[in-house]
């Protein structure tokens, strides 16, 4: 006749490590998406700010074509677009 507390211990040390392992992975694939989710945000992000800025570049390129050929400064090549 076999001890009790080896037998519960020969059915509970596998089914605790199975869950252990299964917690683990679900944890690991949370921390996973919610990294993802912040990642895809900042890039949104920074992806908008990149835009602003270049239209706002663009912008200031015009206007400084504009001012230099109301000056007559027609500099051949460097404000050619």
């Amino acid at each position: 006749m076999k001890r009790p507390a080896i037998e519960f211990l020969r059915w509970f040390a596998p089914m605790a490590g199975v869950i252990l392992l299964v917690t683990y992975f679900y944890i690991d694939s949370q921390r996973l998406a919610e990294r993802t989710r912040i990642e895809t945000g900042e890039l949104l992000n920074v992806k908008l700010g990149a835009g602003v800025l270049d239209r706002r570049v663009q912008m200031l390129i015009g206007d400084l074509r504009a001012l230099a050929t109301a000056l007559g400064l027609a500099l051949p090549g460097l404000l050619r677009g």
